[in-house]
């Protein structure tokens, strides 16, 4: 009889020592599938991250665009202006030659 009471705790060690070694093995793969997660995820959010600074930079490069083709574009008005007031003004400016060199040529 106290051979059988420890054939069965030998029984029961050996079996809690599987259970204790399964429930490391799964406490290992629990920790790795969640560090994988966790990485997976990271990526996940690096990526949208990057998405969204570039959606915002080439937005923001399309606003700057909009802004410098409206500046040109008020710039080239504004010198096409003062070019046809410039034109406008060459008769007169040749007028005014004139008359200075014929009243006062002889100095």
């Amino acid at each position: 009889m106290a051979f059988e009471i420890m054939d069965s705790i030998r029984k029961a060690e050996a079996a809690a020592d599987k259970l204790r070694l399964d429930a490391q093995r799964q406490g290992r793969d629990i920790v790795q599938a969640s560090e994988e997660a966790a990485a997976a995820d990271e990526r996940g959010a690096d990526k949208e991250i990057r998405e969204q600074y570039n959606k915002a930079l080439e937005e923001r490069r399309g606003q700057v665009n909009q802004m410098i083709e409206g500046s040109q574009k008020q710039h080239s008005a504004s010198r096409e202006a003062a070019y046809q007031q410039a034109l406008s003004r060459v008769p007169q400016a040749a007028k005014y030659i004139v008359e200075r060199v014929l009243n006062d040529g002889h100095r």
